[in-house]
């Protein structure tokens, strides 16, 4: 997990082999609140629409381009969440 440029956690959780998503292991390492599978709070760290700032994720290195609740992820994916400005 990044807030800017700087890391501030990081956790390996095993997830259920068939079916899961993104949030099923976020939810399992961290306190998350979510707007219709869009993260908006991890850890107590909240996004803040009207500065712009966001919650984004990849995996694998690639932007994800789904909500976290249908995005499917497997045991070995690796997932990174950035709380950052969108432009």
């Amino acid at each position: 997990m990044k807030q800017g440029k700087k890391t501030v956690d990081t956790k390996s959780v095993k997830i259920p082999k068939k079916k899961a998503k993104v949030i099923t292991g976020l939810k399992k390492a961290w306190k998350v609140q979510e707007t219709k599978g869009f993260i908006t709070s991890i850890d107590g760290k909240k996004q803040n629409p009207k500065k712009k700032i966001y919650w984004t994720y990849t995996i694998n290195g690639k932007w994800a381009n789904k909500g976290a609740d249908q995005q499917a992820v497997a045991n070995k994916d690796k997932v990174k969440f950035t709380l950052d400005k969108v432009k």
